[in-house]
């Protein structure tokens, strides 16, 4: 640099998914700041950093979608993006210049023809911003220990390398949509937990668990059911780069095991009796459990495990749900369709995923309602078949939608992403903050009318997702 000079640099953004990329841009902020350092050197600095991103996992677009690049979802403070036009010349002379990598266009022309584009996107840095940015922030790995030795210190570097070079774009980072998607789910669920606490008077509309009436309120705790196996796709693959296969599945088990547990004592402490008793957390762990004992069997014998509980657990001599480790089985289809749907996800595949998630949303929905026609009802309280297709459907399409939108250029609300990552803190303070205060304090709330009512459940969950926040914010959270 203090040789050419330059006005501008283009460098790939720190937040690109591959580790070298990433470092780049940490070397060359690290060479402009010893350069600023040097007698003169000040003059050498360029006016504007011009960053690009690459790998993203969900950017951009499929060559199948047209038009210019749309905004990438990923930036870094204080950059802004920026779109320049191309013209045809210029997309062909881009175009060709990337395939004359013969060994990387044999890996990735889908990626390369996804960026020949009418227009380049860049994440624009002004010089005046310079001082804002740190070399090393965002982090591209795992930081090393300052007090290891030399040879640790090596040792150390080539395992993080090693990681985040094999890592799948979807292990790399947390997804955004999943996120978005358990927030949407939780807040929901505590909306329908608490308009039976508060609003003595409610629509109609707010009521759930009405038997064979089927009402909005009943879809987003099965929702949440096919997240369980959704997400556990992606430990899997994350802790399986860790650590062995095996040990990475006896962790998600017993994640799911202390979740059981955690739900068992909740529900005996509003009980207020000693005693085993079944609710919602233990339904998502044991999904969990069953989704993890399946999770090396090939997809299409976990579809015909899922398809023979439903048939056999269509309606007739079901249980409620909720009551026991053995009646909570007709939703176990649930997290084990929502394992299938997120697997291609494991190697990065976002649109084999899509794929698989319309097929299954279309699919769902159709086998719902036919069997509906046929008479079975749509009941959440005891599973029927009927009920599960459809909440399988409605799940599907949910994360569908939401990880098209991502992939669009849609930036989901960061308290919102935030509240999703921690969605079941805020299930458990559920408990601790509104239902033991009750039940041992305060006793029940007084009788509202409707408006009132509703006022108190949208402060109530408002309160839940704050405090869920502050305690994400210093590590305290219950991990999915």
């Amino acid at each position: 640099m203090a040789l050419a000079d330059p006005d501008w640099i283009a460098v790939p953004i720190p937040v690109d998914m591959h580790p070298d990329h990433c470092a780049t841009f940490t070397f060359l902020l690290a060479a402009l700041k010893s350069l600023a350092a040097e007698p003169g050197g000040d003059s050498k600095i360029p006016d504007r950093l011009l960053t690009y991103l690459v790998h993203d996992g969900w950017w951009p677009p499929p060559p199948s979608v047209p038009g210019p690049l749309p905004l990438p979802p990923v930036t870094f403070p204080p950059a802004r993006w920026y779109s320049l036009p191309l013209d045809a010349a210029q997309i062909d002379a881009k175009l060709a210049a990337l395939e004359s990598h013969g060994t990387q266009a044999a890996m990735m022309d889908r990626l390369f023809r996804a960026l020949a584009r009418p227009n380049e996107i860049f994440a624009v840095v002004e010089r005046p911003d310079f001082a804002r940015l740190k070399p090393g922030e965002p982090p591209c790995g795992p930081e090393l220990a300052h007090d290891a030795d030399a040879s640790g210190r090596g040792k150390a570097c080539a395992r993080a390398v090693s990681d985040a070079a094999t890592r799948s774009p979807s292990a790399a980072r947390r997804l955004r949509f999943l996120d978005t998607a358990r927030a949407l789910a939780v807040v929901a669920m505590l909306v329908a937990n608490l308009v039976n606490v508060f609003a003595a008077e409610r629509p109609y509309w707010l009521g759930h668990n009405l038997g064979d009436e089927l009402l909005p309120l009943d879809l987003p705790a099965p929702i949440f059911q096919f997240l369980i196996g959704f997400s556990l796709v992606l430990f899997l693959e994350r802790r399986g780069r860790q650590t062995e296969r095996r040990r990475a599945r006896w962790l998600a088990a017993r994640r799911f095991l202390l979740l059981v547990a955690l739900g068992v004592v909740l529900d005996a402490v509003a009980a207020q009796r000693v005693e085993i008793r079944w609710g919602v957390l233990q339904t998502l762990g044991m999904g969990g459990i069953v989704a993890v004992a399946l999770s090396e069997l090939p997809d299409a014998l976990i579809v015909a495990i899922a398809a023979v509980i439903t048939a056999t657990h269509y309606g007739p001599g079901n249980n409620e749900v909720h009551r026991s480790l053995l009646d909570c089985l007709p939703f176990m289809p649930i997290t084990l369709i929502g394992y299938v749907v997120g697997r291609p996800l494991a190697k990065g595949d976002l649109f084999g995923y899509e794929r698989r998630a319309v097929t299954v949303a279309l699919g769902g929905l159709t086998l719902a309602v036919a069997l509906r026609l046929a008479g079975v009802p749509f009941n959440k309280v005891i599973g029927t078949s009927s009920f599960v297709l459809l909440a399988i459907a409605a799940s599907a399409s949910l994360i569908a939608a939401l990880s098209r939108l991502e992939v669009r250029g849609w930036r989901f609300p960061d308290p919102l992403v935030r509240l999703g990552a921690s969605a079941l803190t805020a299930w458990v303070l559920q408990y601790l903050l509104v239902y033991y205060p009750i039940i041992y304090v305060f006793g029940p709330p007084p009788a509202l009318p409707e408006a009132g009512g509703l006022a108190a459940v949208a402060a109530c969950v408002v309160a839940l997702a704050a405090v869920t926040l502050a305690l994400a914010r210093r590590g305290i959270r219950v991990p999915i």
